[in-house]
Parts: C-alpha cells; structure tokens; sequence
C-alpha cells in the first residue's frame, strides 16, 4: 500500500487574469493540496500476468483562471477561482495472457468516481480595467461529476509475433461516463437568480 501527500504551485495562467496584456496576480494565491493512496495486488502464474490497483485522490485548495463574456454585466471578463477541490476513487485492473506459442491477449479495464468535494469562491473581474464585478461568490460545485475525463475504461489488444520479427496487432478500447465540465460561473447564486428571472 502507497500513501502520499504533495502539494502543487498553480500554473502560471492560473497566477494572473491574463498572462498576455495583464500582470494583475490572482488574490491569495496557494498551492494545490493533493493527498492520496494506492492498494496493488499481483499475480504472476505460467500464462498469465495479472495487477489490480484500487486508488482514491482528494485534492484541496485548486486556483483556476478563465476568460468570458459576462452576459449580466456585457462585458469580457476574467474569473479567479480558489478553494477548489475533487475526490477520485476506483479500482484498475489489467491482465497479459499468453494465449499460444506466439499470440498474447492484453486486457485492461478501469471504474471510477470522479467528482467535485468542495465549494469554491469566484471573483468576477471586467477585463478591460479589472473592476470586481462580484467578489467570492460560492460557486455550488460539490458533488457535481469532473468532466472531460472516462469513468470507465476498457480495452483489449491481441498480438501475434510472427517467426522472423514481424508481428500483427489488433486493439479496441471503450470510454464511458464522460461529463460535460460544469461551469464555475454558472453555479453562483448571481447566475442562477439571473437564468431564474429570464422569461
């Protein structure tokens, strides 16, 4: 069993409301927080290799920058997220089975949750002059699954090497429960009063 702790600088995009034109810094910046821990079984027999891994990653105190239109306000705007946080958990599997003298078959196979832990506060800024337009507004992100990345996977890959070097390979491999990423913005109370008041 692995157990470790880290912590993370943000990345330079996520220190300032626009790298390109502005050098305003962020407030209060922090590293990210990131804790951890694996638990890996092996098994080795005459043909066939097989490693489970069930693992599970919290992550505390994230920074995130972006760029938008602010439809409320018609102006371009930069938000500045701090406090975010995630929980990942699951479970890995692969196997490598020697089918025959020359032919392999390789599975993989992968069940996750990966969700948002915590709640964290945006200031809103008006690009042109940085001008707080909304300042630590709680963003409702707990619970909401992290999006752009598979909850599961699957794969399978059969290999044939033939007598002189040469070799044959086929793959297919399976994504599923991928999520649109929720949107930062639109989880405050200021953008859910809007939508609420739009006819």
């Amino acid at each position: 069993m692995t157990v470790y702790a880290s912590s993370r600088t943000p990345d330079g995009d996520d220190l300032f409301l626009n790298l390109e034109y502005n050098n305003r810094p962020v407030e209060d910046p922090t590293e990210e927080k990131r804790y951890g821990a694996e638990l890996n079984y092996t098994w080795s027999g005459r043909n066939v290799r097989f490693r489970a891994t069930l693992f599970v990653v919290r992550t505390a105190d994230g920074m995130q920058v972006r760029h938008y239109y602010d439809d409320f306000y018609a102006t371009y705007s930069d938000m500045a997220a701090a406090g975010i946080g995630t929980l990942r958990y699951g479970a890995e599997a692969t196997a490598l089975i020697r089918l025959a003298y020359r032919w392999n078959l390789t599975l993989a196979a992968s069940a996750g949750r990966y969700r948002y832990a915590d709640n964290p506060v945006v200031t809103v800024y008006a690009d042109a002059n940085n001008e707080v337009l909304d300042r630590n507004a709680a963003s409702y992100m707990g619970d909401c699954s992290v999006g752009n990345t598979p909850q599961l996977t699957g794969f399978a890959g059969l290999n044939y090497y033939g007598p002189k070097g040469w070799g044959v390979q086929a793959e297919a491999a399976w994504t599923g429960n991928r999520f649109v990423e929720p949107s930062l913005v639109r989880r405050t109370s200021r953008i859910a009063r809007q939508l609420a008041e739009s006819p």
